[in-house]
């Protein structure tokens, strides 16, 4: 939880694994210790040996799930419920699709006449089948900065659609709310994380359809079908991108564990990357050659 990792215990400690950021604010380019991963996933099916995000036969042009008890007015459920209105709008006006393909929205009752599959059960199976079988999966903010469901969907192969403001540091948007933590100390692994070399981490703006938060969920549709019908080498090259580093929001177990490179070996790398900051004389010699 918040309180646990923000513990001034937890603060304190010169190494510490978290899948949610603390409030002891990195500066960037430097290197303070603190680790986020992503949540695991234990599905069989995305495990990193038998990976596959690449899907041709995408049934949906957006699926969403999103569970009853968050679709409300108050809170972090009102950018939810604008959501959901804006999906009835959408298809009350009667276009049935979004660039020729049908969109599934699950666990809300929206209206969905001759839509197959368009309201699906809230199971865990059938949440992940959805993602599987969809473009675009819209990302909408949860009570936290990070969520379970943006690594899910990325290990479905399906592009996050996240709002996106401009947050407390230049250059990295925040994916949560305005001036709130940015990608690079919310994200595992994250381009600016590393210290002193701003290139080396994941570029998460590569990985998604980023939806300018000033305009806010009633141009997610339209910005969505204009990428379908307008921008096919785009939406590819965003799939691309995400099946190069899908495997490491992965975790190997039982008989996969440290045999493929996934969040295990990435967390690894990033943990040696922080001692050899902290102690370089811990560097091996020039002359001498080390195997990984």
């Amino acid at each position: 939880s918040q309180a646990e990792i923000n513990h001034p215990f937890m603060l304190k400690l010169p190494l510490l694994v978290t899948v949610e950021p603390n409030r002891r604010l990195c500066p960037l380019g430097k290197s303070c210790g603190h680790i986020s991963v992503p949540y695991a996933n234990t599905n069989v099916d995305y495990q990193p040996h038998v990976l596959k995000t690449k899907n041709s036969k995408r049934t949906y042009a957006i699926g969403s799930s999103i569970v009853r008890t968050h679709v409300g007015k108050g809170g972090n459920n009102h950018v939810r419920t604008l959501f959901v209105e804006e999906a009835n709008r959408f298809l009350q006006n009667g276009t049935k699709a979004l660039g020729g393909l049908p969109t599934a929205i699950a666990g809300v009752n929206l209206i969905l006449d001759n839509q197959p599959n368009g309201f699906l059960s809230e199971s865990e199976r059938n949440q992940l089948e959805l993602y599987r079988s969809s473009i675009f999966c819209p990302i909408l903010r949860g009570d936290t900065p990070g969520q379970k469901r943006f690594f899910d969907v990325l290990l479905s192969g399906c592009i996050p659609v996240v709002l996106e403001y401009s947050s407390n540091e230049p250059g990295y948007p925040s994916y949560y709310e305005r001036n709130m933590a940015s990608t690079r100390v919310v994200y595992p692994f994250a381009k600016g994380i590393f210290h002193d070399m701003p290139d080396m981490g994941i570029d998460y703006q590569k990985l998604v359809v980023g939806i300018d938060g000033n305009c806010g969920v009633q141009c997610i549709f339209p910005t969505l079908e204009d990428m379908l019908l307008n921008q096919q080498n785009r939406i590819a090259e965003i799939q691309e991108e995400i099946e190069r580093v899908a495997s490491l929001f992965a975790y190997g177990m039982g008989n996969n564990t440290f045999q493929y490179v996934d969040t295990l070996a990435a967390a690894l790398v990033q943990i040696r990357h922080h001692i050899l900051t902290m102690f370089p004389s811990a560097l091996p010699p020039q002359n001498m050659t080390t195997e990984m």
